[in-house]
């Protein structure tokens, strides 16, 4: 039996992320572009959200603009409010929302091959990640990384962790 809190109180968990009438725009030579103009959607826990649209669309500013990393000074977010587990980020410093990307949200850019660093192996920029957001350090983040690949399903994982970017192809290449 499920009981009702008193004086029609509800207990709605709040969403993981809202963004409300986001608007991202561009100064160009022509003019404004608004590549963002007014986009809002919800999305609670566990769920998944795709935007799904035409090539320069805006789907790309809208993930850009939610980990404010839009190309300033020409792009610059006019208006809107991006909720993160009720709080607004776009009210933080930068320092405070370099500690929201990487810990709590992320993004895998379009370009796999200019997202690793080719002069860097696998297991190298894994743990560095690691590091650099408190998550892991030394033996401990090189065994999170190993969890980490055979996790994704990577048959040989020390291996990958050895790799460099290019030695690994879109079907996991000799790694799998």
């Amino acid at each position: 039996m499920r009981s009702i809190p008193a004086c029609g109180v509800h207990n709605v968990a709040q969403p993981l992320l809202q963004v409300d009438d986001l608007r991202t725009y561009f100064s160009t030579p022509h003019g404004i572009a608004r590549a963002v103009d007014g986009v809002s959607f919800v999305l609670d826990q566990g769920e998944a959200l795709a935007l799904v649209g035409e090539s320069g669309c805006g789907k790309s500013v809208t993930a850009l603009s939610i980990l404010q990393l839009v190309s300033e000074p020409a792009g610059y977010i006019d208006g809107g409010r991006i909720l993160f587990e009720g709080k607004d980020l776009l009210d933080l410093t930068w320092s405070q929302m370099r500690q929201v990307r990487g810990n709590d949200i992320a993004m895998i850019f379009q370009e796999p091959m200019t997202s690793l660093n080719g002069t860097r192996t696998i297991g190298w920029q894994l743990v560095e990640a690691m590091e650099v957001h408190g998550k892991a350090s030394g033996n401990a983040a090189q065994h999170r990384a190993l969890e980490m690949l055979a996790r994704v399903g990577l048959d040989h994982p020390t291996l990958v962790l050895r790799q460099y970017p290019h030695e690994l192809s879109g079907a996991c290449g000799s790694a799998c």
